[in-house]
């Protein structure tokens, strides 16, 4: 493995495979050694992000904007401008000619401090203050590789590769689906996992159900949350991301929410974030909060491949009226088979489920979401819904059409849940693991595993059919149908005059033939009676001497 060369198929961030080793080594006796491929995976892939020659750009993360447009972050602890510098490359890793680009990212910092009301801990006498935070927002063309570097000057980091999501009614979606991921042994083993997973067979892309970094309005923990998952490898790949309600954290200074997750965390967007700077909390244990967290990384869709993805927020206005209830009803008329016939749901808390923790009823952002947003999703036909929040694994039957997955056991510090309620509409549940899961789709059915972190051993899994798939006809039936529709009339017509015109020939032909057959009559009867040498003569008799006597003499 020391001698291995460095394929970008194999590492993806260019890390060296004897520091790989070194770290994993040191880790050793914590955790059962990975095996099989998934272990040799790992090993080569490496755990380190590359080093910054001569830079402090870390946190680097990619998130997906749209399927032609991505986002790449990063943070400079000393403030240093830098660009991003992307170019096309082939399955080899090779770059294209002339395809290199050079971007200069959006960049911002934030103030913080923790409430006093926000825990167990009082707030700091003195308020954080973020590192300079870069985005370098850039088109891709859908399914093809890139690698990037961040550039300060002459100096630049290690090349890294990334491949862009498909486009929009392409055949087939990939996804990585982790929920509560935190950062702690458990959350490595998962990203480490899912890292593995993808150097041997790569990911479109990766979701995050909410509850990252689990700072709990200490600002300090998003930097190494940001550190930690650039280095155990779950920056591999390209993410989307939801709130949690972790999230909130509201800042003492403004009165906003959602400050930190809203700064370094970059989703698709529908519309310019609308953010009230008044948060209170009404009751605590029944999640009741006085929020508003409107468009922006709150609630968003994005189109990838054969799948139309909601993602929905708890945790901010859904009152019938609310900017995200008028939203959800509009974009559930856009929903369009043909093109993407699976329709996925992102929520954080989960709607439907048998854990004893977090049941919706209990829960007020809970209910009040799903009674204004499950008449809607049933109106569009949702197939299904993903969340987190209660930390184990548990896949329901369909309910109503609707399949409900919790997939909360990423790796969080508040360890798992595993007490459970009877049930009758549960196909499988586990609250003794961390784990991740492997969604994929194809315009006629799909398939889901659920992955154990520690080994990538698979623990559940389920094939299913489109239920609201569309039949794309082909050039041919299109133009049959074409004919069928368009020129109904025209048949009509043309069967009106087919039939016309042969009986027409019909009739012309029958009186062509009489005619014939009276011509013929008359020849007859002139042929019957003719005379030789004056005397009448049945013609029928001619050449018959028995009947006319002989006329060889040459008479006639």
């Amino acid at each position: 493995l020391a001698q291995a060369p460095r394929h970008p198929a194999l590492s993806q961030r260019g890390v060296s495979v004897s520091r790989s080793a070194r770290r994993l080594r040191r880790r050793s006796g914590a955790k059962p050694p990975m095996k099989g491929a998934h272990g040799l995976a790992v090993l080569v892939l490496g755990l380190t992000a590359p080093a910054a020659a001569g830079t402090d750009a870390e946190q680097l993360h990619v998130t997906i904007a749209a399927a032609d447009k991505v986002v790449v972050s990063w943070a400079s602890p000393t403030g240093k401008q830098a660009s991003l510098a992307i170019e096309e490359v082939d399955d080899m890793g090779t770059a294209f000619a002339t395809t290199l680009r050079t971007i200069s990212p959006v960049t911002e910092t934030y103030k913080y401090q923790r409430p006093t009301w926000y825990g167990r801990q009082t707030a700091g006498t003195e308020p954080y203050t973020s590192p300079l935070l870069l985005h370098a927002n850039t088109s891709v063309t859908p399914l093809k590789r890139y690698r990037y570097r961040i550039q300060e000057g002459t100096n630049a980091t290690e090349w890294r590769f990334f491949r862009a999501p498909p486009a929009a009614g392409a055949a087939r979606l990939r996804l990585a689906i982790i929920g509560d991921l935190g950062q702690t042994d458990d959350s490595r083993d998962t990203c480490q996992s899912i890292a593995a997973a993808h150097a041997i067979h790569p990911f479109d892309a990766g979701v995050l159900l909410g509850d990252l970094a689990y700072a709990e309005g200490v600002p300090t923990k998003w930097d190494t949350f940001g550190r930690f998952f650039d280095e155990s490898g779950c920056a591999d790949l390209p993410w989307l991301v939801i709130p949690g309600n972790h999230e909130l954290e509201a800042d003492a200074l403004t009165g906003e929410p959602y400050l930190p997750y809203r700064r370094r965390w970059k989703t698709p967007v529908v519309g310019p974030e609308e953010v009230a700077n008044d948060f209170a909390i009404n009751d605590q244990t029944a999640y009741d909060f006085k929020v508003r967290y409107d468009f922006g990384g709150s609630f968003y869709s994005v189109r990838l491949g054969p799948v139309h993805i909601v993602a929905l927020n708890a945790y901010t206005e859904t009152a019938q009226g609310s900017k995200q209830q008028q939203w959800l009803s509009a974009e559930m008329m856009k929903v369009n088979r043909a093109a993407t016939p699976f329709l996925v749901v992102l929520t954080h808390a989960p709607w439907k489920h048998t854990s004893t923790v977090h049941q919706a009823d209990q829960e007020l952002a809970t209910t009040n979401l799903r009674d204004m947003a499950e008449p809607l999703l049933h109106m569009g036909g949702a197939d299904l819904l993903f969340a987190g929040h209660v930390h184990a694994y548990e896949r329901t039957l369909p309910v109503h059409g609707l399949r409900h997955f919790v997939v909360g056991n990423g790796g969080n510090y508040k360890g798992l849940s595993d007490t459970w309620l009877e049930s009758n509409f549960t196909a499988f549940r586990e609250g003794s693991l961390f784990g991740w899961g492997t969604l994929e789709l194809t315009r006629d059915a799909g398939s889901w595993l659920m992955h154990r972190s520690e080994d990538a051993s698979i623990i559940d899994s389920e094939v299913f059919a489109a239920q609201h798939a569309l039949h794309i006809p082909t050039q041919q039936e299109m133009v049959a149908e074409i004919i069928a529709e368009e020129s109904g009339p025209v048949v009509v017509v043309v069967l009106l005059v087919t039939v016309i015109t042969f009986c027409v020939v019909g009739a012309a032909m029958c009186w062509l033939f009489n005619r014939r057959s009276n011509k013929e009559d008359g020849a007859d009867r002139g042929l019957r009676e003719y005379s030789v040498d004056g005397n009448s003569v049945d013609a029928n008799t001619v050449g018959n001497p028995s009947a006319a006597g002989d006329y060889s003499s040459g008479n006639l």
